[in-house]
C-alpha cells in the first residue's frame, strides 16, 4: 500500500538513495547531499521537525518525493514565510499518486504562499489545473553577447592551434574595449560584495516599502541565497554612492553565460543602474563570458546602452507559479509585485 510520509529526517539515507538512483539521471550522491545541506541544514527558516517535502512510500521503499524549501517573503508589507517545490519525482509506475505529493504541499501552505519556478511542461499544466497563479515578470530580456567573435570562429573551423590562437585574441580586444569605457557619473562606485553585510539590512529596510509584494532582502536572506558554498556562490554587486549602498545586482554563473538573478534599487538612486550594468558586464568580459542575460526590471535596463559586440530583447517567458489564499491573492492582483528569477529553488 502507497502512503505519503513527511520528511522530518533531512538524513534520512533512504531519500539520498531514491534521488542519486532515480531512473536515468547520474548526478551523483555528492550533487544530492550538497542539495540537502543547502536546502535545509543550512537554511535559516528550517526548523527540525518541520517537513523537508514529503515521500510517497511503498513497503519502506521511497518511490516518490516532493521537496519544500522555506523562505521568507513579504506580501501587503507583512512577511510570511512561503515554501518553494522543488525535486518533484515519482517513479513511472506510481505517477497514479503524484497529485497527493502536491496536495501535502499546499496543505502545509493554506496561509502562506507555496512556489513552483522550475515546473516541467507536464507539472505546468497541472499547476495551470489548480489554479496556481503565473507570478507576475517582466515581459522582455536582453542577452548581450561579449564576444561574438567566437561564433565567427567556429563557422569557420580552422585548425585547434589556430582557433585556440584567434579565440585568444578576440577575447583581448574584448576586455580592451570594456576597460576603455568608464561610467559618465564618477561619483558611483560600483564593486563586487564578498560578505554580506549590515549595509544589506540597510538598504532592506529603506526600500522594502517599494514593493509591498516581494521576497524579502535581508541580509540573513542574502548571506544564505547568495553566498553558499560552490555551486550555490553567486556574484553580487553593489553600488554606492557617498559610501552607501543604493542598489545591488546578483548575478548566478551558468556554464558561460551570466544571469542577473535579482536586481534591487532605490527608487531614489537610480542613477546607479547604468554604472552597475556597465560592472558587471566588464566583470563577466574578463571572465571569458559569452552572454549575459538581464530582464528588464527596470525600465533603465532596457534603454541601456550596452558596449558590446551585439545584443537581442527577447521575450522573456518564464514558467513561474504561485499558489495561496484567496486574501494574498487579492492583495497581489492589485499591483505593487516584483518577481525576479532567482525566486523559488532557481539558483539553488
Amino acid at each position: 500500500m502507497v502512503t505519503i510520509e513527511p520528511v522530518l529526517n533531512i538524513d534520512d539515507p533512504r531519500l539520498l538513495d531514491f534521488l542519486d538512483h532515480f531512473e536515468e539521471e547520474d548526478l551523483g550522491r555528492a550533487y544530492w547531499q550538497a542539495r540537502i545541506d543547502h536546502w535545509w541544514r543550512r537554511n535559516p527558516w528550517f526548523e527540525e521537525g518541520k517537513p523537508a517535502g514529503w515521500i510517497l512510500v511503498d513497503e519502506d521503499r521511497i518511490v516518490g518525493f516532493l521537496g519544500s524549501i522555506p523562505y521568507e517573503i513579504q506580501i501587503a508589507g507583512k512577511r510570511f514565510l512561503a515554501r518553494s517545490a522543488t525535486t518533484w519525482r515519482v517513479e513511472k509506475e506510481y505517477r497514479v499518486h503524484s497529485e497527493k505529493l502536491l496536495f501535502a504541499a499546499l496543505d502545509a501552505c493554506r496561509e502562506t504562499a507555496l512556489f513552483d519556478t522550475t515546473p516541467t511542461a507536464v507539472v505546468e499544466a497541472m499547476l495551470q489545473a489548480f489554479r496556481f497563479l503565473h507570478l507576475p515578470h517582466p515581459d522582455r530580456l536582453t542577452y548581450v553577447y561579449t564576444n561574438r567573435f567566437d561564433h565567427f570562429i567556429e563557422s569557420c573551423q580552422p585548425r585547434p592551434l589556430l582557433r585556440k590562437f584567434l579565440r585568444l585574441l578576440g577575447r583581448l580586444a574584448c576586455r580592451c574595449a570594456f576597460r576603455s569605457k568608464r561610467s559618465k557619473d564618477d561619483s558611483v562606485e560600483v564593486r563586487e560584495i564578498l560578505e554580506p553585510g549590515g549595509e544589506l539590512d540597510t538598504l532592506w529596510e529603506k526600500t522594502r516599502s517599494q514593493h509591498p509584494h516581494t521576497r524579502v532582502r535581508s541580509r540573513v536572506a542574502l548571506e544564505w541565497y547568495a553566498f553558499g558554498p560552490p555551486p550555490f556562490r553567486k556574484r553580487l554587486f553593489g553600488a554606492y554612492r557617498e559610501g552607501v549602498l543604493r542598489g545591488y545586482a546578483l548575478f548566478l554563473e551558468k556554464g558561460r553565460w551570466f544571469r542577473c538573478l535579482d536586481f534591487w534599487i532605490d527608487s531614489d538612486s537610480r542613477e546607479v543602474i547604468g554604472p552597475l550594468l556597465d560592472e558587471a558586464t566588464r566583470w563577466a568580459v574578463c571572465r571569458q563570458f559569452v552572454r549575459i542575460e538581464v530582464p528588464h526590471y527596470h525600465p533603465e535596463v532596457a534603454r541601456h546602452e550596452w558596449n558590446t559586440p551585439g545584443h537581442e530583447v527577447l521575450e522573456n517567458r518564464w514558467p513561474a507559479y504561485l499558489k495561496s489564499s484567496p486574501a494574498l491573492i487579492k492583495e497581489m492582483k492589485e499591483g505593487g509585485s516584483y518577481f525576479v528569477w532567482g525566486e523559488g529553488d532557481i539558483g539553488c
